[in-house]
This record gives C-alpha cells, sequence and structure tokens, in this order.
C-alpha cells in the first residue's frame, strides 16, 4: 500500500520544509505539490524522492480538479487532499498512516473515503518560537466541524471541491468510529469518539505576516462569496501603516481593513458558540522535527516584495506590525496561558 498527500502551494515556501517532514514522518510515501508562485524551492534533501513539485498558473480551487490526473497516474493506492497549513495527527494507537488505513478497512473493506476533522489554531502574533511542540502546548486548539478527506484512488473521479472528492461509487466514509454515506465538508456535530484517534490541526493563522500575505495575494475568483478573503480596503491599510501611532484602536482598525481574513481568527476563537471546545492533545504523540513551523527568513521575503510591489514603506510597516503584536498578545483569546475573560 501507497499513500500520497496532494495539496497546493501558493506563497507558502516558508512552511512547506515543515509540512514535507510531517508527512514523510507519518509514512506518507509521495507528496505531489502545486506550487503557482514567482518564489524558487527546492524541497529538503532527505525527502526528494518522495516529493515532486508541479509548476502551474494559479487557478485557485479550480486547480485541484484540473490537475488531480495527477493522483491518479501515481502508484498510490490512498490520497489525502489538504492544505499546507493543515498537520494530520494520529492517536498514539498509530505508528503511521498505513496502520491507521489497515486497521479500519480490515474492518470494513468497503471503506473507501476517510474524514479527518480540523482543530483551529490562531496563531496571529510573531513571536520567535516556532517550534510545532511549543505552539501545540502554548495555543488552544478548538474544536470545529469542517474535515478533509483521503480517498482511495482507484474510485477517485475528481478531487472537485477543497473538503471533499467525488468518487466512481457510493461513499463509504470512516469518520471517528462511524460510516456515513452522506459527502459533506462541514456541520459534522461532536460527538464522544471525536478527536480521539486523529485531529487535522489547521494552522489557521502562523503570523500576522502570513495573514496580511494571504489577504493581499488571495482571489477566490470561484468562491460563492467572491474575492472574500481578499484585502478589503489597500488604500485604507497604507493610511493606516503610515499613521498608526496616531490611532487609539489600531487592531480594530486594522481587522476592518483588512476584512474576513483578520475577522475569522476571532470568530473561530468565539467560545460563546455552544459546541465549540477547546481541544486537549492526549495520547498523541508529536515528533522531535528538524524543521521549525515557519521559515522566518523566507516569510520576510515574501512580505518584503509585497510590501514593494504595494508601494509600502518596509520601516512604518515593521512599526506597525509590533504594536499590533502587542495588541493582539494582550487579546487574551489565543494562548493557553492566558486566561479567557
Amino acid at each position: 500500500m501507497k499513500c500520497c498527500v496532494y495539496t497546493r502551494a501558493f506563497y507558502e515556501t516558508p512552511y512547506l520544509d515543515f509540512f514535507i517532514e510531517h508527512y514523510c514522518n507519518l509514512g506518507f510515501d509521495k507528496i505531489i505539490i502545486l506550487k503557482s508562485d514567482e518564489f524558487e524551492y527546492n524541497s529538503p534533501d532527505n525527502y526528494k524522492e518522495k516529493v515532486t513539485i508541479h509548476k502551474i498558473k494559479n487557478l485557485e480551487n479550480r486547480s485541484l480538479s484540473l490537475y488531480d490526473h495527477l493522483v491518479k497516474k501515481s502508484d498510490c493506492d490512498w490520497a489525502l487532499c489538504i492544505d499546507v497549513d493543515e498537520i494530520l495527527l494520529l492517536n498514539n494507537n498509530y505508528m503511521n498512516i498505513h496502520q491507521y488505513i489497515n486497521e479500519k478497512t480490515l474492518q470494513n473493506k468497503k471503506i473507501n473515503t476517510f474524514y479527518f476533522r480540523w482543530g483551529m489554531i490562531e496563531k496571529l502574533d510573531v513571536e520567535t518560537d516556532v517550534v510545532f511542540k511549543n505552539i501545540l502546548s502554548d495555543y488552544k486548539i478548538f474544536s470545529n466541524s469542517h474535515i478533509k478527506s483521503m480517498v482511495k484512488v482507484n474510485k477517485l473521479d475528481s478531487i472537485y471541491h477543497p473538503h471533499m472528492c467525488r468518487l466512481k461509487e457510493k461513499e463509504c466514509i470512516y469518520f471517528e468510529n462511524n460510516i456515513l454515506n452522506k459527502n459533506m465538508p462541514t456541520k459534522h456535530p461532536m460527538t464522544k469518539n471525536t478527536y480521539q484517534e486523529h485531529i487535522l490541526i489547521h494552522l489557521h493563522t502562523r503570523s500576522i505576516h502570513n495573514m496580511i500575505t494571504k489577504c493581499l495575494v488571495t482571489a477566490l475568483g470561484n468562491c460563492v462569496r467572491r474575492n472574500v478573503k481578499k484585502i478589503k480596503d489597500l488604500d485604507k491599510f497604507k493610511k493606516l501603516i503610515n499613521n498608526n501611532h496616531e490611532e487609539s484602536d489600531v487592531l480594530a482598525k486594522m481587522i476592518d481593513c483588512i476584512g474576513l481574513k483578520a475577522k475569522l481568527p476571532f470568530d473561530h476563537t468565539d467560545l460563546s458558540v455552544s459546541e465549540k471546545k477547546i481541544v486537549k492533545l492526549e495520547n498523541y504523540y508529536i515528533y522531535d522535527y528538524r524543521f521549525n513551523i515557519i521559515n522566518l527568513n523566507r516569510e520576510k521575503e515574501i512580505i518584503n516584495l509585497l510590501l514593494k510591489k504595494h508601494n509600502i514603506d518596509k520601516n512604518k510597516y515593521y512599526e506597525f506590525i509590533e504594536r499590533i503584536n502587542h495588541k493582539i498578545l494582550a487579546k487574551n483569546r489565543f494562548r493557553h496561558q492566558i486566561t479567557i475573560d
């Protein structure tokens, strides 16, 4: 049995080293990356044989189906379709992804899809501690109803959606010790089995730089809410950076300028939602990694290029970020050692 990861990378080079290392550690045999930005990237030497990078045009979510022939023509039996900010963890009972699949398919040979539920982490601050173990211990993990899919390749018809695949046969989906026959990306209620066997850590934001990069470059043209993740008001954002010392509530004004990409982290961590819980990672083994979750030099390279492209003063930007960073650390939502009001 062979398993592959199928993902896209758009302005994601600062995060690829860790991503590749993690999924190779987890036992995946191949990593297929659709890369659609201008930054050069070479995968770590230890994993080069497992990684194939395909340079493509940025076609947003459409690229998944346009290039899913790369998965179909691979020699892999199972394909996990995820983004670079999603890190799958398995319970200590499973040494690797092969053991997990083997156990479940021995119990039910009809299984052709696995769902993995998100656990949300919002790391908005720009502190230099970017070790994955420390992030898991220092930041709260919030429950979520969204899933991502791993499917049987010989049954695959199309990877038509970022969360789901279309199969050539009726779905038999294993999810949290249950079999589902309806394919849906979200609205999966919590049960006693939730997060017992696996969790898909979604590092929705890795830093303020990461959030700003995404809002400056993202334009989801085929999204139902067209371009909602693009920056809301670039000119207003530039003025805020230039005059940030004069603004009384700079964080609220930043959120207003940027729009959804800045608003979502606070929505995701809103514990007023009745079913939302903080997830405790008990009985999960976390590897010791060679690479950090963020390559800080590469991240700064990208943000500096975007600052130049949009005529934003670099020194004023970093002064602005320093002030925003203090505001975010005082928000009391994201870190374990700070009590939520």
